[in-house]
């Protein structure tokens, strides 16, 4: 495929497929259809392409060069400044692009004269909108990854750009989390002086001509979101410095959570499906409603190995981090298979209620069923892995309850754990069900090879 195919396609693509987007960034700006406006694609290569939409006419042109030298392309005569940009530097990227991109998103920094200068640390694409406002643009709109807004590596851009108020709004796309991470984006909405941030999700799937208008979840200022020390600007970072000003305590002021025994099992040998070794080691998985699985992975203990560092007591809430992120499960009372010790694995968050603060069941319920449980899906949206880390999950707002809350949650746990025993009758006898059968396919499978044949 040549190169110049590839050209007409992406001028193609642009001119009849991005109707949706080019609606959702005037939405985020607020601009008409009458108003012009410039967009800069950036595809990886050394090309960049310039699109110019004035009075209902789109033109697309084709640039040698860099984002950057696009924008000082824009600034100059004879162009007439609109006021108005979107960038789009998501287009066309793929997970391995994206390194290759920021290793030349630095170089064109180094060899770039902006009219501002860089913190320490890199910048990457975040570079392209604050040059943008350098230059003379008003307000730009920039699709990149979100992982951007979320990652260590550009703590000291995202801090620069809130420090000097430039951030107007951030959209966040609504994807599932299974999506690819370069399909995981957002539009960040830049301007000069801005005492607060909008935090929107907007619907965009590339093929919707109305757009998409923002639907704003939270505001705050600036000033608090550099409080985090990532300084983050995930949904998740915005509603966290939204409850911080309402001043609601955490869940990690009511609870603990407690250390991984994973390290320390592997140390001691690893997992066998053994039932006779001492210790048993679960995860989310391990429960069926709530009942403890009757057979699974078990492990020996040694002299090194803390067992009362690790092991699970009743009212412990188990919160899955990485396959089955978000899952929640609360620990019975009564715990344990055959009354074995259990502790749980390193892909499994604990924490441990406060029981002076709160009753264990209220901040289950709040995790698994309320509130707390989109918090833990914006937690996962602001890990670029959709793993939760335990700092995110210890920042969650606490459920703010009642006496009466705590006695209805009192109750209800009883009358769970009295159903619970029920049910763990019922999930033994189907799982020796299950070995029997386990037995007939094997015996069936050695009458097999020695040669027996089906009636007829």
């Amino acid at each position: 495929m040549s190169d110049n195919y590839l050209d007409t396609e992406v001028q193609r693509c642009l001119l009849t497929n991005n109707d949706g987007r080019r609606q959702i960034v005037r939405n985020l700006l607020g601009l008409d259809s009458s108003s012009p406006i410039y967009a800069i694609y950036d595809h990886l290569r050394s090309k960049t392409y310039l699109e110019s939409i004035c009075e209902g006419k789109t033109e697309v042109d084709e640039l040698h060069g860099s984002t950057l030298e696009a924008i000082d392309h824009l600034a100059e005569p004879p162009h007439v400044n609109p006021g108005h940009l979107h960038i789009d530097l998501f287009e066309d990227v793929r997970d391995e692009g994206i390194a290759r991109q920021e290793r030349r998103w630095e170089a064109e920094i180094l060899a770039h004269e902006g009219m501002l200068d860089r913190t320490t640390g890199p910048w990457g694409p975040l570079y392209a909108a604050i040059a943008s406002i350098g230059y003379g643009f008003e307000r730009v709109a920039v699709r990149i990854p979100c992982a951007y807004l979320s990652s260590r590596k550009y703590t000291s851009a995202r801090r620069h750009l809130l420090e000097q108020g430039l951030i107007e709004r951030v959209a966040y796309v609504r994807r599932p989390l299974s999506a690819p991470s370069h399909e995981r984006d957002c539009y960040l909405i830049v301007s000069e002086a801005n005492d607060t941030i909008a935090f929107s999700y907007v619907s965009d799937d590339g093929r919707n001509d109305s757009g998409s208008q923002p639907f704003t979840i939270a505001k705050v200022p600036p000033e608090h979101l550099l409080l985090d020390p990532e300084a983050g600007m995930s949904m998740f970072n915005a509603k966290i410095a939204q409850a911080r000003i309402d001043g609601r305590m955490r869940v990690g002021d009511i609870a603990e959570i407690l250390s991984s025994a994973g390290s320390a099992v592997r140390r001691n040998g690893g997992l066998s499906e053994d039932s006779r070794l001492p210790i048993r080691y679960i995860s989310i998985v391990d429960f069926e409603h709530g009942a403890l699985k009757p057979r699974g992975k078990y492990c020996k203990k040694h002299d090194t190995f803390e067992l009362e560092k690790y092991e699970l007591k009743p009212g412990d809430i188990l919160v899955a981090r990485n396959a089955t992120a978000g899952s929640v499960q609360i620990v019975p009372h009564e715990v344990g298979d055959n009354l074995k010790p259990l502790i749980a694995s390193e892909n499994v968050l604990v924490l441990r209620p406060n029981k002076g603060k709160i009753h264990p069941y209220v901040l289950y319920c709040y995790l698994a069923f309320g509130e707390g449980k989109a918090f833990i899906n914006d937690c996962r949206e602001a890990a670029a892995t959709g793993s939760i880390p335990p700092r995110h999950l210890a920042d969650i707002p606490a459920p703010v309850v009642t006496e009466a809350d705590q006695a209805n949650a009192a109750l209800l746990y009883s009358e769970y754990q009295d159903a619970l025993k029920d049910y763990d009758e019922v999930l033994h006898r189907i799982s020796d069900i299950e070995e029997k059968s386990k037995h007939v396919a094997r015996m069936i499978h050695l009458h097999t090879g020695r040669g027996y044949r089906n009636l007829e």
